[in-house]
């Protein structure tokens, strides 16, 4: 087989190479298992940073689409408030009866106060 460091060709005609023992067989065979599942989780891990960076741009999407809601919502109260102030005001000025739920949202949202008369009620 090896006389003085050189490889010779074993029986068989395997190239110079000596043939495995069973360690060396073993070992190379944890080396091939270990490989493959190193490259299973590369290949996991590339598939989970693409969903991770599909998630984040629909984060982004929701948040925008949140900022858009609470800037429409702000715009939409403020516009019913300057409608009921309007309503209140012609309440008083020309007295103008409203109806009992009318008065009840008014009072809650306090554009109107409770010690005014009791609301004349209209068809």
């Amino acid at each position: 087989m090896e006389a003085s460091g050189v490889l010779e060709l074993a029986p068989g005609g395997n190239s110079g190479t000596r043939p495995f023992d069973p360690r060396t067989k073993r070992l190379q065979q944890t080396i091939d298992t270990l490989k493959t599942a190193l490259r299973s989780q590369s290949s996991e891990l590339e598939r989970f940073e693409r969903v991770f960076a599909e998630q984040q741009a629909r984060e982004q999407l929701l948040r925008d689409e949140i900022v858009r809601l609470k800037r429409t919502q702000r715009s939409n109260i403020e516009d019913l408030a300057h409608v009921a102030g309007r309503l209140v005001s012609l309440h008083q000025a020309k007295s103008i009866g409203l109806d009992v739920p009318t008065i009840d949202i008014l009072r809650r949202r306090g554009w109107m106060h409770s010690r005014q008369k009791s609301p004349t009620t209209q068809p």
